[in-house]
């Protein structure tokens, strides 16, 4: 997995994750169209099949089954939070 987030989004996780000790930020797969893994973000607990990286204290993970799937992923700041910053090719 390859994760780019810039000082303000890793900020925000730092802050938002403290509340939640035994979070993780989950990549897990939405569906696959024209040949590209849509990807969607939550917050949940590492398991066991997990593929898990840290960065900054932050874990990102997934599951093993499709974690090769994940390259490049860039997130963003939004109003609401964070989210994978979305890239179209159809």
């Amino acid at each position: 997995m390859n994760i780019k987030a810039d000082r303000e989004v890793m900020d925000f996780l730092k802050v938002y994750l403290a509340e939640w000790p035994n979070k993780a930020v989950r990549f897990r797969l939405a569906e696959v169209c024209c040949g590209q893994a849509d990807l969607e973000m939550i917050y949940d607990k590492v398991r066991e099949d997990d593929i898990c990286i840290e960065i900054e204290g932050i874990k990102f993970v997934a599951s093993r089954q499709f974690a090769f799937l994940i390259n490049n992923v860039e997130l963003e700041r939004t109003e609401i939070g964070v989210d994978i910053k979305k890239r179209y090719f159809c």
